[in-house]
């Protein structure tokens, strides 16, 4: 039997399948071209993240921005308890599909090229100011049950890359079992559902500059209420970094294509089905990883 070291060798010095398009990949997952064609986030709101209109073609992400215009009308109205708010991809196709293997089928080596994009995103806007970087926590029941946070697995590669200091185990906690969000029916049950649901050791960020980790922002609604108490707790400074967003800020539900199935994955199998919307030329199925 191969053993975890002679795999970890292999896999760095041997080509594998690229698990978005199966040609060669060599240290990681996916391919260097894949990890590029990722569906990149264009023009976003500063303060929360999501698209902002553009100059290009309507109903395009990665048009050219509207001069002037960073901040959305509903960060304008209610600016949310973050400094700033990067997100690096659009929640759909092939970073769906990475997101729902590293979440719900357990495929850890997702986590790295999902790191190196927020990582990559992080670098493109400038020098990172921020003394931790702390992934939103999942319930104890919840780990025992998935046997890792996804959140935390991304957050290991982003601190890495970026020389950030990763917060230690117990920095921040759920003190009690929530629905999953994707389960509520809009920002206000996801807001009433994570009310008071974390707890923070002042010791570890009071008086710095904390950055927020997530996998996917839809409503904003977790990422808000840890941002409240990571500040209330004596944080000087909040922002947060997320692989992907999906919708509105203050928006309902995940629109019926970016939702996942009753078990987790998305309909149709892991990357089964993937379209490329701008063409409408299928994309590859995915090739996971064995």
């Amino acid at each position: 039997m191969v053993n975890k070291w002679t795999r970890n060798v292999l896999g760095r010095w041997l080509p594998s399948a690229c698990a978005l398009c199966g040609a060669e990949a060599r240290g990681g997952p996916v391919c260097g071209q894949c990890l590029d064609d990722l569906p990149r986030l264009g023009s976003a709101c500063v303060r929360c993240g999501v698209p902002l209109p553009s100059a290009g073609l309507q109903g395009s992400l990665a048009g050219t921005p509207v001069p002037g215009v960073t901040l959305c009308g509903s960060c304008l109205r209610e600016p949310p308890p973050l400094a700033r708010c990067v997100a690096a991809l659009e929640f759909r196709d092939t970073a769906r599909a990475l997101v729902h293997g590293l979440k719900f089928r357990g495929q850890l080596p997702f986590a790295r090229p999902l790191g190196e994009v927020v990582a990559r995103s992080v670098a493109e806007r400038g020098p990172v100011e921020a003394d931790l970087l702390l992934p939103v926590p999942l319930h104890p029941g919840r780990l025992r049950q998935r046997g890792f946070n996804q959140a935390t697995e991304v957050a290991r590669v982003v601190s890495r890359l970026l020389g950030m200091p990763l917060a230690s185990p117990g920095t921040a906690t759920r003190r009690r079992s929530t629905v999953a969000q994707t389960d509520l029916p809009g920002a206000r049950a996801r807001r009433r559902n994570v009310a008071g649901a974390f707890q923070v050791d002042s010791r570890e960020v009071s008086g710095r500059r904390v950055v927020l980790l997530d996998d996917v922002m839809t409503t904003g609604a977790t990422l808000y209420e840890l941002a409240r108490t990571v500040g209330a707790a004596g944080a000087r400074q909040v922002e947060a970094w997320a692989c992907c967003r999906a919708g509105p800020p203050h928006a309902g539900p995940e629109s019926p294509q970016a939702s996942p199935s009753p078990g987790g994955i998305p309909r149709g199998g892991l990357g089964e089905g993937l379209q490329d919307k701008a063409s409408g030329v299928g994309r590859p199925t995915l090739v996971v990883p064995r």
